[in-house]
């Protein structure tokens, strides 16, 4: 073997290494829990949709940084993203920072976090339904009675798409239970593979 060609595949290796370390998210910053507020309006032109991401967590280092993912989302710089000390005092950001390459949205604090220490962190964010079949989508079907097209949102998560739907953390080490509140228009209806605790009509 050529040292050429042996130098050139070294080097494809480390790359290739590099990009799958830089792909994951830290794993010191542990999320414990979810709260999706999400409002739907598939019956709007462009079939947009927002919401909120309340997301309890704890570090196992004193960092000065939060890294989530995000994907097309739209998230203000600063007042859309708070953290605070589970029932306790609000630990200010300094500035969010999104990086599209990596689908990643990082939150940079004032001061460290102390370990082991329960926090929340809430992130407004918006975007518009999806047409790939992927994170949160848009479909269509005939209905047969009526030949008219009818519209509906789904989602697809697997394997790593959720990112496109709220910001979270996106990967397959960390399982974490949630709890989802969807308003939609009334002439719609939402369906889960979990029971639905309650049904509010306005």
């Amino acid at each position: 073997m050529h040292l050429g060609y042996l130098a050139i595949l070294t080097i494809l290796r480390l790359l290739q290494g590099r990009c799958k370390v830089e792909s994951r998210l830290p794993r010191w910053v542990v999320p414990l829990h979810y709260r999706l507020d999400i409002v739907t309006r598939i019956n709007q032109p462009y079939q947009p949709f927002g919401g909120t991401a309340t997301i309890e967590l704890r570090s196992e280092r004193a960092t000065k940084s939060l890294v989530l993912n995000s994907r097309d989302l739209e998230i203000g710089k600063r007042r859309s993203t708070t953290l605070a000390v589970k029932g306790g005092k609000a630990v200010p950001a300094a500035r969010v920072d999104l990086n599209t390459k990596l689908n990643r949205m990082t939150v940079h604090l004032t001061s460290a976090l102390k370990i082991n220490t329960t926090y929340v962190l809430k992130v407004d964010f918006t975007s518009v339904l999806r047409r790939d079949n992927t994170g949160f989508y848009s479909s269509s079907y005939v209905d047969h009675n009526t030949t008219l097209a009818q519209w509906l949102a789904a989602t697809q998560f697997e394997p790593n798409h959720a990112r496109a739907a709220f910001p979270c953390f996106d990967d397959p080490i960390f399982r974490t239970p949630f709890k989802i509140n969807l308003a939609h228009p009334h002439q719609y209806r939402a369906l889960s593979n979990m029971p639905v605790r309650r049904t509010i009509r306005q």
